[in-house]
């Protein structure tokens, strides 16, 4: 009977649901802590904001995810991984992992996540294995090379030309747009001179007298008094610069800095002395702040060093990520005896834009 199974397993009678028609048990549910849940997950948070990304899912969404859909030692994979969550947490449960994402940002927050818990595990004793960061393509260069110049002819109303010179026309002007990842130089301008004069034909070619434009994102300062010396044909000819002309429109352009190594007696010095983001400087004058930063560490949100770089991997050994509101040093001390050939440099800005410099130790 159910009483003498009761009596003989020693379970307790509310874990047992007999059925109506025979009084025997029909399926026992053990005793246990945690509640089984459905496919309503009410009892966990969907959204995190620990890092400041706009779209962080809580670590408790996603472990649950993770224990539910894998074993430990499993590949998890996340290929919009946004603040990283999802490496996160399979790091912590012991999986494998691979994140991906288009976003640097979204990069660069998955990889401040990951060493801050890499380094929590090895001060707990674990073995913990690196990670690495690969650039699959060079998604911003063909942006710029390619998207850049069809948004600056649709931004000025240029009606693009095929198989010339020249990429399109406006108000009856010849229109060049010289590549938006350098200034206009010398050399850009001789070129359309020669292409110019090269068809010009004794005064009877009619097609270059409306004028040539240049659109270019900077110039050198000799180029427009190259530009009349060589205007022998006495066309009108105008660059016009697109970082003054319109300042609605920021284009990238990879940050600068310099840097430099001291000697002291059994340790090298590195020095960051000055560190300049133009797409950082090109937000702060849209939105009316001030131009002159005497100091460029509010700019920085990392700092990465590998004293041994090889060529090919960087390890970053030493790591400056500050806190919240905090500030890097801007200098940093190397043994000298535990330093390579050379040593590999990286600064990301606020923007999750990054500059990379080698320097040689000798």
């Amino acid at each position: 009977t159910l009483e003498e199974y009761w009596e003989r397993t020693g379970r307790q009678k509310e874990f047992l649901r007999p059925n109506p028609k025979t009084g025997n048990p029909e399926y026992w549910v053990p005793p246990r802590e945690a509640v089984p849940c459905d496919t309503n997950w009410l009892d966990i948070p969907a959204y995190a904001y620990t890092s400041g990304y706009p779209t962080e899912k809580s670590e408790a969404l996603l472990e649950r995810i993770i224990q539910a859909s894998s074993e430990p030692g499993d590949l998890v994979a996340d290929f919009f991984c946004g603040s990283g969550t999802t490496a996160v947490v399979a790091q912590k449960l012991g999986r494998r992992w691979l994140a991906g994402d288009i976003n640097r940002g979204a990069l660069h927050a998955t990889v401040k996540r990951l060493l801050a818990v890499l380094r929590r595990q090895e001060e707990q004793g674990e073995r913990v294995p690196g990670f690495a960061v690969y650039n699959v393509n060079h998604y911003e260069l063909f942006r710029n090379a390619v998207e850049a110049k069809e948004i600056v002819m649709q931004l000025y109303g240029v009606e693009p030309v095929k198989r010339s010179f020249f990429d399109g026309k406006l108000d009856g002007k010849w229109v060049k747009v010289i590549d938006l990842n350098r200034v206009c130089s010398k050399e850009d301008v001789q070129a359309v001179f020669n292409e110019v004069l090269g068809k010009w034909n004794g005064g009877r070619e009619t097609s270059y007298r409306q004028g040539v434009l240049l659109l270019c994102s900077g110039h050198e300062p000799d180029v427009l008094a190259y530009a009349r010396r060589l205007n022998v044909v006495n066309i009108p000819f105008e660059v016009r610069d697109i970082l003054l002309d319109r300042k609605d429109v920021i284009f990238k352009r990879p940050p600068e800095a310099s840097l430099v190594l001291e000697r002291h007696e059994n340790r090298v010095r590195l020095v960051i002395r000055q560190f300049y983001s133009p797409v950082l400087i090109q937000k702060l004058r849209q939105e009316g702040e001030a131009e002159i930063i005497e100091d460029w560490r509010p700019m920085v949100e990392a700092v990465f060093i590998d004293p041994r770089y090889d060529g090919e991997r960087f390890r970053p050994t030493i790591q400056d990520i500050p806190p919240k509101m905090g500030l890097v040093k801007g200098f940093y001390d190397l043994p000298a005896q535990s330093l390579g050939p050379q040593i590999a440099v990286k600064i990301v800005d606020v923007l999750s834009e990054e500059y990379f410099e080698v320097l040689e130790a000798k």
